[in-house]
């Protein structure tokens, strides 16, 4: 009983996603989030998955830091 062709297949055309490059790319858009205004506090303890929704809408990002800071003043 032969494999499916799908087990057989190296990736060739697209690598792999490793380790280092998603730290990377989650550290690049954490500061990416920083420089837009959000406090640096409270932007290292959001997860991955909310930073990246948080950028797909850098318009919003003011709503993001009342959300996220309780209502405050991203000043303060």
């Amino acid at each position: 009983m032969g494999r499916d062709r799908m087990y057989d297949k190296k990736p060739l055309g697209r690598p792999k996603k490793d380790g280092t490059g998603r730290r990377r790319k989650q550290k690049v858009q954490l500061k990416r989030l920083i420089g837009l205004g959000m406090p640096e506090g409270i932007a290292s303890k959001l997860n991955p998955k909310i930073v990246r929704d948080i950028l797909k809408y850098p318009a919003r990002i003011d709503t993001a830091i009342k959300v996220f800071t309780g209502g405050k003043d991203k000043k303060k």
